[in-house]
């Protein structure tokens, strides 16, 4: 068999149709937070009985948000395109099923999601053993004490 699968040649094209707009994203810190808050809200309200999409979705959206934040920059400019191309992708909702129809909606969407995990699986590891190094960030440290005993 020579070529590529159909579904591997659909996987490239929408890589490639969402380069342009991820690279807008990249290069623009209040879009990319806008970006950032629509998929953090869509993923919550949206997929939560899927929960390894979900899981996977908001790993990219907190490495992108880490990366916004110059928390990490660790992430080589191919892994950062495709971290936001899967990002704009879920996020989008007129993609190649529309995402009205929940449930079904969101296959294409898990298939993306899956494609580019594989691609980028050894960077997503180094920022997933950073991020458990990270000090926690819980309200209890935050909290100030009070006088009030």
């Amino acid at each position: 068999m020579m070529g590529k699968h159909i579904t591997d040649v659909a996987k490239d094209n929408t890589i490639k149709r969402y380069r342009t707009k991820a690279l807008q994203y990249i290069n623009d810190r209040k879009k990319a937070k806008a970006l950032i808050q629509e998929a953090t809200t869509k993923t919550k309200s949206e997929v939560g009985k899927i929960e390894s999409f979900r899981n996977q979705l908001l790993l990219l959206v907190d490495a992108f948000d880490d990366w916004v934040s110059g928390r990490y920059r660790e992430v080589p400019y191919k892994t950062l395109t495709l971290i936001v191309i899967g990002i704009l992708y879920f996020v989008v909702p007129t993609d190649f099923i529309p995402d009205l129809l929940i449930g079904p909606g969101y296959i294409d969407d898990a298939t993306i999601i899956a494609f580019i995990f594989k691609q980028i699986e050894r960077d997503l590891h180094a920022y997933k053993l950073w991020k458990v190094k990270q000090p926690s960030t819980t309200e209890e440290n935050t909290m100030t004490p009070t006088n009030e005993e």
